[in-house]
């Protein structure tokens, strides 16, 4: 009996097109290079997709940063803090359509007036700057700023949270005061 090799040819195809093609009759090595070609394909379509992808969200992050600034611009002697794409806190300033980058100053002092004539929606404040004393206002958003908004002397109750301190500022009506943080009831919320 003759020693013989038979080959059988599959097909995993039943398209008649596919039965006319050429065999490959080389070395498995142009199976191995067509196998990587598809994966260096593969590879720059993902990164093709990847690319388009982060553009097109920076894009949109562009957009609601644009929307929020819209939106800052139509409020009327406001502050606000900011962050940038790299989470760099900003202080900005809004007013008639404009928005400011307020001077900073170093302060070396604050102390909070623990009653004032009139009720305003900030807590009063006195601070120590270049050894000169100012009077001040505290935001919620822990911003100093020169001129305060009056409110009713509703006995209504607000608090601030001061967590460096691990203090809460209250204030009832015309007066202040500061608390231990340990009096109230801490929620959390992850984000």
């Amino acid at each position: 009996m003759e020693n013989s090799r038979r080959f059988f040819t599959f097909y995993l195809t039943q398209n008649d097109e596919a039965l006319s093609l050429q065999r490959a009759t080389d070395e498995i090595k142009i199976i191995d290079n067509l196998i990587l070609s598809e994966m260096d394909y593969h590879s720059i379509n993902l990164l093709q997709t990847i690319t388009t992808l982060t553009r097109q969200t920076n894009e949109k992050i562009c957009q609601v940063y644009r929307t929020f600034m819209n939106m800052y611009k139509k409020m009327e002697n406001e502050f606000f803090t900011f962050n940038d794409f790299n989470g760099n806190e900003a202080v900005l300033y809004t007013d008639k359509g404009q928005i400011f980058i307020p001077n900073c100053i170093q302060i070396s002092k604050i102390e909070i007036i623990e009653k004032t004539e009139k009720c305003y929606e900030d807590f009063s404040a006195l601070i120590t700057a270049n050894n000169q004393s100012i009077s001040v206002f505290l935001t919620n958003d822990l911003i100093l700023k020169q001129t305060g908004t009056l409110r009713s002397c509703e006995n209504k109750k607000h608090n601030l949270h001061l967590p460096r301190l691990r203090r809460i500022l209250s204030k009832n009506g015309q007066n202040s005061f500061l608390e231990d943080e340990s009096k109230f009831i801490h929620l959390r919320f992850n984000l």
